[in-house]
């Protein structure tokens, strides 16, 4: 068995036709169970429907009504919650948000609730599927795991924004060597989750991506002055006040729920509730996933090594990242594939691509249970298997530099 586990043998096209079934299939019945249990806009258990969506929506509500300012006021972006919800809504959703996302957000409230959800997920769902596409269609069988990752349910029943996180870092480093100015601007405007691009400008400057780092800063800052030239200059100190409350509550409290994140901070506050021994050992990981990095865009390093790095890397560095954020790693999961089935892949690298693709179904229910975090596992695991493989290339480019 382990030897299976090791040279991945064991995981054949029919094998992965099945589970991609399996995961679609449940995907459907509980989607389906969703939404026959309903009332109106809310679940059966007095959650919104897509429950962090009505985040959005609400803000989009009170943007549309001219309070752009007061949506990272939680009393007032919850009574709005109310007015579209009623009465019987059990459960808020706080808008936590760069400015940036509330031109989205503005779109999505002209319409009814569940039209701007159902919109929202289809149009998230096909810039997902196009990126996947764009990166694996040459290869025989790649549809089905693609449409069976169960981190989409995990995304389509919270109607987040996982999908746009995907397309955006998938679309970044297809075409980072080819077009680097189109690039940068997909990697600007990963800012809407700015925990995310904490590695990317160290990176991009390493690894002689210039033009990349140049265009992503001009979207950012084209960025902000759009913002600020609809909604006002009074966005930003509403949005840099609400960091301290969203740090307080959202984060170091837990409001969230230890078992959706899946970070190094959230496992140790869950086991522990040592807030100094969180932050630290989340610090220490930071460290070493950075200098990881370094070394990967430092050194010459195969694009899709490179990219997988950063985007798990990316993920591990914040204290704040959730299963529904699992989604950004459909494109790391497509570019080890298509590096291994060209050169080879590394041992055990197989199975711990499958674990990483399955570990959005079991990662919540298994963190609640038994406070194991499966999707961190998973993610730590696969980042020392392309960190092992980028440090080794660093160390043969050292002797045959000495050597030469």
């Amino acid at each position: 068995m382990l030897a299976n586990l090791k040279s991945g043998s064991f995981l054949n096209q029919e094998r992965m036709r099945i589970y991609s079934w399996i995961c679609i299939a449940l995907m459907l019945i509980v989607s389906l169970a969703i939404l026959f249990t309903s009332n109106g806009n809310l679940a059966w258990d007095g959650k919104p429907i897509g429950t962090d969506f009505s985040n959005v929506y609400a803000a989009g509500v009170m943007v549309n009504e001219g309070r752009a300012v007061e949506v990272w006021i939680w009393e007032r972006h919850f009574a709005v919650q109310d007015q579209v919800f009623g009465p019987e809504l059990k459960a808020y959703f706080g808008w936590h948000y760069p400015p940036f996302f509330l031109l989205v957000a503005s779109v999505l409230a002209v319409f009814p609730y569940l039209a701007a959800l159902g919109l929202w997920n289809l149009f998230g769902f096909a810039l997902y599927f196009t990126t996947l596409r764009a990166m694996v269609s040459s290869h025989e069988g790649w549809l089905l795991p693609v449409v069976g990752f169960p981190a989409i349910f995990v995304n389509v029943s919270h109607g987040h924004n996982g999908f746009l996180t995907a397309a955006l870092f998938g679309w970044a480093f297809l075409l980072i060597e080819k077009r680097p100015l189109f690039s940068g601007i997909l990697i600007g405007l990963l800012s809407y989750k700015p925990q995310f691009g904490l590695l990317i400008p160290l990176a991009l400057l390493l690894g002689g991506y210039y033009r990349t780092f140049v265009s992503a800063a001009v979207t950012v800052l084209f960025l902000c002055a759009f913002v600020t030239a609809i909604y006002g200059v009074d966005i930003w100190p509403a949005f840099f006040e609400s960091l301290e409350l969203t740090r307080s509550i959202i984060l170091e409290q837990g409001e969230t729920g230890w078992f959706k994140i899946q970070s190094i901070f959230s496992f140790v506050m869950l086991w522990t509730g040592a807030l100094s021994l969180a932050y630290g050992l989340q610090a220490l990981l930071a460290v070493l996933v950075l200098g990881v990095v370094a070394i990967a865009f430092w050194y010459p390093n195969k694009i899709e090594d490179r990219a997988s790095i950063i985007i798990i890397g990316s993920l591990l560095v914040t204290p704040y990242s959730l299963d529904y954020d699992l989604v950004a790693l459909a494109p790391v999961i497509a570019f080890l594939a298509i590096r291994g089935l060209r050169d080879g892949f590394d041992a055990y690298e197989v199975s711990v691509l499958l674990l990483v693709w399955f570990s959005p179904l079991l990662t919540r229910p298994l963190m609640m249970a038994t406070g194991t975090p499966l999707a961190l596992t998973g993610m730590l695991l696969l980042f020392g298997i392309v960190a092992k493989r980028i440090i080794n290339n660093r160390n043969m480019h050292v002797t045959n530099t000495l050597n030469a």
